[in-house]
């Protein structure tokens, strides 16, 4: 185990646990099973170890903050009123829209830059679960709700065809250059 690893923990020897993240999500062979944490293993960097148990850290930031908001909303305590079109619909945007890069244009992931968006983008999320608690139809909740979990699940989707694809790609050129060798091979 590397000293420089982001990743590793204290030693097995100490702890008598895994010392990297990966080993703590694979809960088939023995080792911990997912706690808060939804990633797979190409993606431990998406999460924070606490108390040997990986969190996502997208949650770790979000979920706490939407809570005291959403209260802090319930007991009238938000800003006006008027202003919920804008700010609901503004401030959970940048965190969409890094969603999008990095799955669409595969922008590298940041965990500084995922905690900062996902801190502005929960305030709007607690205030918009205030909103829909009070009337569960409020339109404004649904429209800022559905838009971007459609952004979201359409680039997820769009990674996932790409990817496909991809492999797919790289697939048949293995099986063309296999082919190529072998009719050179034949022909000498």
């Amino acid at each position: 185990m590397s000293t420089s690893d982001p990743r590793a923990v204290e030693s097995s020897e100490q702890t008598g646990e895994p010392t990297e993240l990966g080993e703590h999500l694979d809960a088939n062979d023995g080792g911990q099973p997912l706690w808060l944490t939804h990633h797979a293993a190409e993606h431990h960097e998406r999460c924070a170890l606490i108390g040997g148990h990986l969190v996502c850290r997208r949650c770790l930031v979000s979920y706490p903050i939407a809570i005291v908001a959403m209260v802090a909303g319930l007991a009238g305590l938000h800003w006006p009123t008027s202003v919920d079109p804008v700010l609901l619909w503004a401030l959970p945007a940048p965190a969409i829209l890094d969603f999008v890069a990095e799955h669409l244009v595969r922008s590298p992931y940041n965990a500084k830059r995922q905690s900062i968006l996902s801190a502005i983008a929960a305030v709007a999320f607690g205030r918009g679960l205030s909103r829909y608690l009070l009337e569960p139809g409020d339109s404004l909740f649904w429209s800022v709700a559905i838009t971007y979990s459609l952004v979201m699940a359409l680039s997820s989707i769009g990674r996932f065809v790409f990817d496909r694809n991809a492999t797919h790609r790289r697939a048949q050129q293995d099986t063309d250059d296999w082919w190529t060798e072998l009719q050179a091979s034949l022909k000498e």
